[in-house]
């Protein structure tokens, strides 16, 4: 909501200021939008090997894929909020660089949301399986009695 609000709040900022509000280039788009394929892909991976070969991974490897996972979380979260609130600034306005501003920041905001999506399953993926073999509650309560 953060991101969305100053998003929303940086164009009249930059026109009270006597600034020219920039136009997004595709770029930011397309950066989130292969920072969350590549995010996608280790969850993917991450998954398999957990969960369908049910092998383990190194504890150092398992750290620095939670480690993208939260900072990936993290900035498609601000990303995807600051481009939707930048986009919903220019939402309805007719003008040639007001439509280019809306559908890029728009673009870009999606992307962002991509990133959020793909960090969240990869958080998922890095869940352990439970063990077939192992009654958790019945060990539970012996332990605590």
């Amino acid at each position: 909501m953060i991101g969305v609000a100053a998003g929303r709040a940086l164009p009249p900022m930059v026109v009270r200021s006597g600034g020219d509000i920039p136009v997004p280039d595709w770029s930011p788009a397309l950066v989130l939008a292969i920072g969350a394929a590549l995010v996608a892909i280790i969850a993917w991976q991450t998954w398999r090997t957990l969960h369908k070969d049910k092998k383990s991974i190194a504890s150092r490897h398992a750290i620095r894929v939670l480690a993208i996972a939260k900072s990936s979380l993290i900035v498609g979260a601000i990303f995807a909020g600051g481009y939707v609130g930048f986009a919903l600034a220019f939402f309805g306005v007719d003008t040639e660089f007001g439509e280019m501003r809306f559908w890029r920041g728009l673009a870009a905001g999606l992307a962002g949301l991509a990133l959020v999506g793909a960090a969240l399953v990869l958080e998922w993926a890095c869940q352990l399986p439970e063990d077939d073999g192992e009654e958790s509650e019945g060990t539970e309560d012996a332990a605590l009695a």
